[in-house]
């Protein structure tokens, strides 16, 4: 297995792994795609390329119960953590990050109500098309 510092490719920052199945997930990557020009993020959809994942020493289940991220500083974060480092990478949700580290008890609330959409995401999942 690799390190998960080099499963990060192509001089990328950080390494993102998100349910592209989830139409909520999928909407907000789009985005954040957008707005990474530098390219610093390697977005991956772990229902289309799930091999990705035993390199970097994540189960499909852990994927899958919550958002993972690979900086090439910090190493493996998921859940609001993940998305404070991604967000950093990010013009606008740069600012979103700060607000979040610097009030007292916002990263709890968060990951609270992260909790509570991961675990019911799966409702919102795209129909099938066969």
């Amino acid at each position: 297995m690799a390190t998960q510092n080099n499963v990060l490719k192509n001089n990328k920052q950080l390494m993102c792994f998100y349910d592209g199945e989830c139409p909520v997930c999928e909407f907000e990557i789009k985005t954040m795609k957008k707005l990474d020009k530098d390219e610093k993020v390697d977005f991956i959809d772990i229902t289309k390329d799930p091999q990705v994942l035993e390199e970097a020493g994540i189960t499909y289940q852990e994927a899958m119960d919550k958002m993972h991220v690979i900086d090439a500083e910090k190493g493996l974060q998921s859940g609001v953590s993940g998305f404070i480092l991604l967000w950093q990478k990010l013009p606008f949700y740069r600012h979103l990050a700060v607000i979040v580290q610097k009030i007292p008890g916002s990263q709890s609330v968060l990951e609270w109500g992260y909790k509570i959409f991961a675990k019911h995401r799966h409702r919102l999942k795209r129909k099938s098309t066969n």
